[in-house]
């Protein structure tokens, strides 16, 4: 997965692959499908990592050992927006904001370079995290 979004329309769009795929349902029960096999859930995994990691808002979710999403726009807020960490290729300020480039040579263009660049600083520090202590999946 490159990027998930959920539109207004209560739907959740999910680039993959040059692909669009589109689902019927909440982000947090589209995770919380991939979270079980790990005994977990999405809820719990926001309160770990901010309990271990010291952050206050948009979470990081490390979901499995190739998602690790990158938190835009909360899945709280009608238009959200995750970035999967470990797709991103390259990404370049723009005057006005950011374009990302993700390995399948899909780019993105983002209108803020800040927000993005302190989220993905915060998934950079799990991902770090992960590389001392190994990467932890039951899937």
């Amino acid at each position: 997965m490159d990027y998930l979004i959920k539109k207004s329309d209560n739907k959740i769009y999910i680039a993959e692959e040059n692909n669009y795929f589109i689902y019927d349902m909440t982000i947090q029960k589209l995770l919380n499908r991939t979270l079980i096999y790990q005994l977990n859930d999405i809820k719990s995994l926001e309160k770990n990592t901010k309990k271990l990691f010291d952050f206050k808002n948009k979470i990081p979710l490390y979901i499995d050992k190739n998602t690790l999403l990158i938190c835009l726009i909360s899945f709280r807020i009608e238009n959200s927006f995750y970035l999967n960490y470990f797709q991103i290729s390259n990404f370049y300020k723009k005057e006005r904001g950011v374009i990302i480039e993700f390995f399948s040579h899909h780019s993105l263009y983002f209108k803020s370079y800040f927000t993005f660049k302190k989220q993905y600083n915060k998934a950079k520090k799990v991902f770090d995290f992960f590389q001392v202590n190994g990467f932890q999946s039951m899937s």
